[in-house]
Parts: C-alpha cells; sequence; structure tokens
C-alpha cells in the first residue's frame, strides 16, 4: 500500500482573497463550513485514513486549509494526524505569509496558539507515514507521543516488528531502545546490523570485582528505567565524567547545573512535549 506523495496541482488564489494585512484574519463560520467538506474533523477515520487524509491535504485550497486548522486544535490522535498534514502543507506552500508573519514559527505559536515542537512532531509523523506504505490500523495503537520517535523507521517490511516493540515501553524506554539500536548498526529494525559501528570491550576482573559491577548496573538500569546494560553503564560513566560521582551521589540540581539551563529544558521538551514553558534568558 505504498503512498506516493506528489504534489497536487494548486487552485488558483484571486487576488482579492490574498491578505496584506499585518495580523491575521479570523476564519468566519462560512469559511470553516466549506473547509470541513473538504476535510472532516470528526474523529471518525476513513477506511484508510493516511491515503484519504494525504490525498485531501494535498489538494485542498490555501484559504480551506487556514481555516480548518483552529478547528483540529485537540488532543486526539486522527485529527492531530490532519492537524499534521494541513500544517505541512501550509509549510510546504508557505500560506503562512498569509496572516503577516515571517515564518512557520510565528504562525503557529502567535496565529495558532500551539506549542512549535509538538507542531514541528506532528508534521514530521504525517510526513513518515505517508511514505512509509503502513496503514492508520497498524500505528494507531502507539499515539503520537510514540510515533515521533518510531515513524522515522517505519515501512511495510518492519511495522509489526516495531509495534510488538514500541507498544509496551514507555517513551522513554522506547528513545533507549532505538538508542540502542542505533549503535547496534539496525536502527530500522530490518535485522541487518553494520559492524563497523559496534566495537567490543573486554576486560579481566576478579570475583568480588564482577560483583559490584553487576550491582552497578542493575542499580543503573533501575535508576535510569531502563532493561539495557549498555544504556545504563553509558550512564555509570557519563555521570563520573561530570564528576558526579565521589564521596556522595549528585543531586538532581547539580545534574542540571553540570548540563546547562538549554540542555535541561531541551530534554525536558522530548520528554514532555505537552507542556508549554515560556523561558526568558
Amino acid at each position: 500500500m505504498a503512498v506516493t506523495k506528489a504534489k497536487a496541482k494548486e487552485k488558483t488564489v484571486p487576488a482579492a482573497e490574498v491578505s496584506t494585512d499585518s495580523k491575521a484574519k479570523k476564519p468566519n463560520k462560512s469559511d470553516v463550513t466549506k473547509a470541513t467538506k473538504s476535510l472532516s474533523t470528526t474523529d471518525v477515520a476513513p477506511a484508510d485514513l493516511i491515503i484519504d487524509t494525504a490525498k485531501e491535504v494535498e489538494t485542498i485550497d490555501m484559504k480551506s486549509a487556514l481555516a480548518l486548522v483552529p478547528e483540529l486544535q485537540d488532543k486526539t490522535d486522527y485529527n492531530n494526524f490532519k492537524l499534521g498534514g494541513l500544517l505541512s502543507r501550509i509549510q510546504e506552500e508557505e500560506w503562512y505569509m498569509q496572516a503577516g508573519v515571517a515564518n512557520l514559527k510565528e504562525y503557529i505559536e502567535t496565529v495558532l496558539g500551539l506549542g512549535y515542537r509538538k507542531s514541528a512532531y506532528l508534521i514530521q509523523i504525517y510526513n513518515d507515514l505517508v511514505n512509509s506504505g503502513v496503514s492508520w490500523d497498524q500505528v494507531k495503537v502507539l499515539g503520537w507521543t510514540k510515533l515521533r520517535d518510531v515513524s522515522p523507521h517505519l515501512n511495510k517490511d518492519n511495522v509489526e516488528h516495531w509495534i510488538k516493540v514500541a507498544e509496551p515501553l514507555t517513551v522513554m524506554q522506547l528513545q533507549e531502545y532505538l538508542k540502542a539500536q542505533k549503535n547496534s548498526g539496525d536502527p530500522d529494525g530490518s535485522g541487518s546490523t553494520q559492524t563497523s559501528d559496534v566495537s567490543t570491550m573486554t576486560f579481566k576482573v576478579h570475583s568480588d570485582q564482577r560483583e559490584i559491577i553487576d550491582a552497578a548496573i542493575e542499580k543503573a538500569k533501575e535508576v535510569g528505567n531502563t532493561e539495557f546494560a549498555t544504556v545504563a553503564l553509558q550512564n555509570i560513566c557519563e555521570q563520573y565524567v561530570a564528576g558526579s560521582t565521589g564521596k556522595k551521589s549528585a543531586t538532581l540540581e547539580q545534574l542540571m547545573q553540570d548540563a546547562g539551563w538549554e540542555q535541561v529544558l531541551g530534554k525536558f521538551g522530548e520528554l514532555y512535549p505537552d507542556v508549554d514553558i515560556e523561558v526568558t534568558a
């Protein structure tokens, strides 16, 4: 069920309909009604959501797209997928310029009142799924928070593998699994590996040293909420290199200070994309 994403022939927009005002005009009811005839805002998915929605998104005109976006701003995964499609089209055609803003980020944050990070994820998920050849029924069980990490790797051949892997994991565990897969040379779950990206380290230790090492790794697994010994060992080493080991364990405050505010906020945004934080530096 491969889908070729092709650029649809654009409908000509009369010059009179193109706003040159510095502020965006809110869509009226007639605009929204017209738009919803082209792309439904209900939660009843079509027979094949990805294919059908992609067709509608690629043929919708500018006026209808801009009017419809506010109607899709809820937290249902189906509407999130359609919202990602519309934002992708608005980005591709640069329709956001009709709102008197300089770029898509400003349009999303000031005109729509949405978080840019989440919107960027929705655009990514839409484009990835349209090009993957998978169906919505196959991936809807994951929800958009997991799809943002899995969608770049999906295709018709490995979708069942990724559903089986991702569904029982938390978002953080899934990200750690993907990190381990990347290090193993098999990021897409194809079963093939690139040994050039993998190295082996061998140490000889005494039995009492082995007990301490095993205990440390198990504790790091628990603290880091991971099942992978390599990830746990990496976390131990990173903390040591950062100077957070020694006579006493590092506090969260110390770790945050070592990482710096930009890295802390970046990681926070990845783990909690639904939380919007306004920062003044």
